[in-house]
């Protein structure tokens, strides 16, 4: 069986989809934010440090 089909399957459980998108939607901020410090060429801690945000929060959430 490939993955997407046992995705598929998966995917009709409602409590699952649920927790997938959420999931999903996080990686896809926490790689658009990576990218941008990136290219911004700012640390972790200069991020944090210009958001307001601590780096612990910054770093682990």
């Amino acid at each position: 069986m490939k993955i997407n089909d046992i995705l598929d399957q998966e995917l009709k459980n409602s409590e699952f989809a649920k927790e997938f998108y959420a999931d999903k939607e996080k990686s896809a901020s926490a790689i658009a934010l990576y990218k941008a410090r990136e290219e911004a060429r700012l640390t972790q801690a200069n991020s944090a440090e210009r958001t307001g945000v601590s780096t612990i929060y910054y770093c682990t959430n």
